[in-house]
Order: C-alpha cells, then structure tokens, then sequence
C-alpha cells in the first residue's frame, strides 16, 4: 500500500470510498501495525470482508489483493493480541477462499499464537 499520509487524508478515502475493500484493509493494517489500536483494526478489517463479500461483480486486482490481505491482517490482530481461538478461525475462513495462502498456513501450524 502507498504512503499512509495524515488521518485525514486516512479516514477521508474511507468516507469518500466507502465500499473500497483496498481502503479498509490498509486502515486496519495501519491501526494494527503502526497504532497498535486492536478493536479499530478489527472494526476496519472486518469491514474490508464484508465489503468484498457483498461484492456482485469480480473484484479488480487491487481489491481482490485486499481481500485476501483483510484476512492475513486479521488472523494476525486476533493471534497478536491474545485471541488464538478467532485467529484460527478467521484462518481458516481465508483458506477456504485462498487455499495456497502462505500466511494463513502458517498462522493455522501455530493454533493462532503470533
């Protein structure tokens, strides 16, 4: 994902673009990442799948790439923070859709414990 910027410019891509699977998985990502704020990635990340799912037409390969990222992302919060039990799970909800995920693999090996 390109540069972050400021929190504006973060949370105005997300009003302006409410159903871009791309823009909220690079939220949750840098909630996680860089703000260590737990429940916001959550929020963000699980509304990325949602999106996606919602989805009618085939997602383009930026959104599509996001997609699989919302799961990867959140597997890791859950497993980070505490929570193997809904890291596994939401692993294994990934693999159902991306079975050579690499990412996933390794998150299922380790029963969600990051």
């Amino acid at each position: 994902y390109a540069i972050y910027g400021s929190s504006t410019a973060r949370t105005g891509g997300a009003r302006h673009n409410p159903g871009s699977v791309a823009i909220r998985t690079m939220l949750g990502h840098y909630h996680l990442y860089y703000l260590q704020e737990y429940e916001v990635a959550v929020r963000h990340l699980r509304r990325a799948i949602r999106i996606a799912e919602g989805q009618t037409e085939p997602l383009d390969e930026e959104e599509a790439e996001a997609y699989q990222s919302a799961y990867r992302w959140l597997a890791l919060a859950h497993g980070t923070y505490g929570r193997p039990t809904e890291a596994v799970a939401v692993a294994k909800a990934g693999r159902r859709l991306f079975p050579d995920d690499g990412v996933l693999d390794r998150i299922l090996k380790r029963g969600g414990k990051i």
